[in-house]
């Protein structure tokens, strides 16, 4: 027979069924399982001294009268919140300081999911009222009707008492005396026994507390303070009596939560959300006005609106982290959410990611949004970290610049794609080109949807508990190993998907395949076809390509040079023009302060220089062979020119120049070939071959070089 819950009626009616069913089972088949929380366990065993039938009957688990069961194991608990998952069909994600809350109380757990799927939350966090006023009327109704008025006036009331003294817990005698008044309001053992509240012996004393302390703070602030009816001037007046420190704080920072009475947050926040909303206008500012093109670049990676997240310390009147949020319909533009005091706590928390933010980060300089220098913190703190970054992974937006799109999608096609030029009925040794794009926009679909397919089918395996589970440091993973049909299925409707021209990657969630790559590849391709080009031809950087495959090349003295002079003259007019349009589409305030595109339009010459060439094959040629580049004193086109010189022409131009008092500028710009045809740096967000970026690395080295210097100037700007 089983019972369940034998501390959910009173201890004697409990202690009488026990009895009263073990003396009528004596004797006969009959086993009891039965369940109870710890804080009535002693009591069902024990009776004024005298041990109970269960006592005397029940079985002995390691040396203890009954079987404990303790806290969730990690792995208990995962596979708890799965099936809750499943029953509330609710897939929003957990506040981890809740999640840990949850693990030791399974009726906190359950409350969460039935408010969460009820009121269709997009996660399970604190922030939300409704669950408080959900969780105090479930405890409620765990009392008989008459009581459940009382229970809530003796909850209220220890609350308060709290408060008052500012601390987590009270003497059992105080509370008694504070709780005795013209009516006496008992304390009930069904508040132990439900774990609503708790006692703790020390120093030969009795303190009592709540178990979920959440629940304190939300009854103080709410229910007996009742601070969301004051008006903000009286809110004010109460706030400053109290400290920012101890039971106080921890009700101000859940008050501040819940509340959703902006007047209050501003008595609370202040001038930390005059500053938050400063730094926020400017970041937004610089973005729209200096990097439109390429504003998605920037955290929070979005073309649209920008919110500002927090991390507020109430405690030191600070914000100790923040990070940026794509906004949605009406959301703040500037969120705080209230911390602990505690270093690094920051780090520790999920919050900010709930709120939107995939980001937080914290710096000395911001003085924790209290005395910040709002355009230095903006620039040096936010901009030039975030703008080097993008310039390092080439996330400019290169949607005018043919040449880059071509050279990134036969550096992305080589390095993740080799399937692909075989489908096409090439070999190792044929040439990549002529590449269809309309075809490989097909493999590309094709990967996508493999991809989602067969996560969608493991998601499904995997929620029928057809998988093998494995739990290493607290860690689930979950594996399906597909049968040879199953795949042949996915292939099959992968086809189909790709054929129509469908593009699954939004039927999941942060989909990364290859770290971006095939995304990227549908964005090169949809670029390019809108710049009139649907195939990649060959021309001497891809002809280069497709005979250099390695970064050495096999050739050597004058064929090498041949070969190499036969690409310089279109290589350096593409370094120039694509380097002209990236400046101009992505730097449209700023294009004047990059000194070489003012430059520009010019004409250039460019040479091989062999002096200190090297047969030895030993050595890499390229290593010891040098390229010129002089840029021509006039130049009556309107466009940019470069040709073919030598280096003994580009020297005797630079005497020329070396004795003419009138000549300003530099004399020549010398480079090793290795570092120009075989770059150390792809300038991708995802992995390719090094060797596959000779142009992108030419025109994004000489934008990383002149950057520092352009934003130099505009925060001199902003700074007058």
């Amino acid at each position: 027979m089983f019972i369940d819950g034998l501390d959910e009626i009173p201890g004697d009616l409990a202690r009488k069924v026990t009895d009263e069913f073990l003396k009528r089972a004596d004797g006969r088949h009959i086993k009891l399982i039965a369940t109870c929380k710890t804080t009535a366990w002693e009591d069902l065993l024990e009776h004024n001294g005298i041990p109970t039938h269960l006592s005397d009957n029940v079985f002995m688990v390691q040396d203890s009268k009954g079987s404990l069961l303790r806290s969730f194991t990690d792995q208990e608990f995962s596979n708890v919140v799965q099936k809750y998952r499943a029953f509330y069909q609710y897939t929003g994600q957990f506040d981890l300081e809740v999640l840990a809350s949850c693990q030791h109380d399974p009726f906190l757990l359950r409350i969460m999911f039935e408010v969460a799927s009820k009121h269709n939350l997009p996660s399970i966090s604190y922030t939300a009222i409704d669950f408080f006023k959900e969780y105090f009327l479930h405890l409620s109704k765990r009392f008989d009707t008459l009581d459940r008025n009382m229970i809530q006036n003796v909850l209220i009331e220890i609350a308060r008492s709290l408060y008052t003294n500012n601390s987590d817990e009270i003497d059992e005698a105080e509370l008694k005396v504070y709780l005795s008044g013209p009516i006496t309001i008992p304390l009930s053992p069904r508040l132990f026994e439900l774990n609503i509240l708790e006692r703790h012996e020390r120093d030969d004393l009795t303190y009592i507390s709540f178990y979920f302390k959440k629940l304190r703070d939300y009854l103080i602030a709410f229910r007996a303070l009742k601070w969301q009816t004051l008006l903000p001037q009286a809110f004010k007046s109460e706030i400053e009596k109290g400290e920012r420190s101890g039971v106080h704080l921890e009700v101000l920072n859940l008050y501040y939560s819940l509340t959703s009475q902006e007047e209050h947050k501003r008595v609370l926040d202040d001038q930390l959300y005059a500053n938050a909303y400063a730094f926020l206008s400017l970041y937004e500012e610089i973005l729209d006005t200096d990097f439109p093109a390429f504003k998605r670049s920037f955290p929070p990676d979005t073309p649209s609106h920008i919110g500002f997240v927090g991390y507020v310390d109430f405690s030191h009147n600070a914000i100790s982290g923040h990070g940026f949020r794509s906004l949605k319909n009406d959301e703040a533009k500037v969120l705080l959410i209230p911390t602990v005091s505690m270093p690094g706590a920051w780090m520790r928390e999920n919050k900010g990611f709930l709120a939107g933010s995939l980001r937080m980060h914290t710096t000395g300089s911001s003085g924790g949004f209290q005395n910040i220098n709002i355009v230095d913190e903006v620039f040096s703190n936010n901009i030039s970290p975030s703008l080097k970054k993008i310039i390092q992974q080439g996330r400019l937006d290169e949607s005018q610049n043919k040449e880059l799109l071509i050279e990134r999608i036969v550096a992305t096609c080589v390095t993740h794609c080799p399937d692909f030029f075989q489908k096409s009925g090439k070999n190792a040794s044929s040439s990549y080109f002529p590449l269809c794009l309309k075809e490989l926009r097909e493999y590309v679909l094709y990967k996508i949807a493999n991809t989602v397919l067969t996560l969608q089918y493991t998601d499904r395996r995997i929620a029928s508990g057809q998988s093998q589970e494995e739990w290493r440091g607290g860690i689930r993973s979950a594996s399906v190993a597909l049968e040879p049909q199953e795949q042949a299925n996915i292939d099959v409707q992968a086809w189909v998907m790709a054929k129509q021209g469908k593009n699954m990657a939004h039927e999941r969630q942060r989909l990364q395949i290859n770290n971006g790559a095939f995304l990227s590849l549908l964005e090169d391709i949809d670029n390019l076809e809108k710049l009139h080009t649907v195939e990649i031809r060959s021309t001497p950087l891809t002809t280069w390509y497709d005979k250099h495959r390695n970064r050495i090349p096999h050739l050597r003295g004058l064929e090498l040079f041949t070969e190499i002079n036969q690409l310089l003259e279109s290589l350096y007019l593409s370094f120039v023009n694509e380097y002209q349009i990236l400046v101009a589409r992505n730097f449209p305030t700023l294009r004047h302060n990059f000194e070489y595109y003012s430059y520009l339009p010019a004409k250039f010459s460019v040479a091989l220089d062999t002096t200190d060439y090297d047969p030895n094959p030993q050595i890499n040629p390229l290593a010891t062979l040098g390229i010129l580049v002089q840029k021509h004193r006039e130049n009556a086109e309107e466009r940019n020119a470069v040709v073919l010189s030598t280096s003994k022409e580009i020297h005797t131009e630079s005497g020329r120049r070396k004795v003419d008092t009138t000549f300003q500028g530099p004399l020549y710009s010398e480079s090793t070939a290795m570092s120009i045809l075989s770059p150390y740096r792809r300038y991708t967000s995802f992995e390719v071959k090094n060797n596959l970026c000779i142009l992108r690395s030419m025109v994004y080295k000489q934008i990383e070089r002149e950057i520092k210097g352009v934003i130099a100037a505009k925060i001199v700007k902003y700074r007058a």
